[in-house]
């Protein structure tokens, strides 16, 4: 399991995908699973403060209040994993998966905008963590977008989720050993 932050995204996912070109030349790295925090700041409990892409064959609620877990066919199981670990570490929040199915994220340009996709072209199972962005928070990319517009709760359950799968993942290498 790797959690990587990436700078460059902006520039064409420059930052990932020089990080997944140089893990291709090693051959004593073997990620078997990826993690990628797009934006995970922002909660918004109103009706009506969720969209989506727009003709992106994927619903959702219309509230912006849950953290979305991007998952292509080969990261599935991961996201079922983290919806489960979910509901018994923070069974308050909100958490969906938006899986992807056939191979349609080649289709749709909005899921192929974040650092996941390095990961996933190179097909190493990869999860995308997002408060969806500017598909929720009016805030992204202006000036607006300061400390106090974040949802410090929310952040602290994305910690305790992605705490829950380092710690499962752990237990799981330790019984194989």
């Amino acid at each position: 399991m790797i959690i990587v932050f990436f700078n460059r995204e902006d520039d064409g996912l420059l930052g990932s995908s020089e990080f997944v070109a140089h893990l291709a030349r090693r051959s004593d790295w073997n990620i078997k699973e990826a993690h990628i925090f797009e934006m995970v700041g922002y909660r918004d409990r109103a009706p009506g403060s969720q969209t989506m892409p727009p003709g992106l064959p994927i619903s959702t609620r219309d509230v912006g209040d849950f953290l979305a877990l991007l998952a292509n066919r080969n990261s599935h199981r991961i996201a079922k994993d983290l919806l489960d670990l979910a509901a018994t570490y923070v069974p308050q929040s909100i958490v969906v998966a938006l899986k992807i199915y056939f191979g349609i994220e080649k289709v749709f340009g909005n899921l192929n905008r974040s650092d996941h996709t390095p990961f996933w072209e190179a097909g190493i199972a990869s999860i995308m963590w997002t408060d969806t962005s500017e598909f929720r928070n009016p805030h992204y990319h202006r000036a607006s977008d300061k400390p106090g517009t974040l949802d410090y709760d929310f952040m602290r359950d994305v910690t305790k989720l992605v705490l829950a799968r380092i710690v499962s993942r752990g237990r799981q290498n330790s019984r194989r050993r």
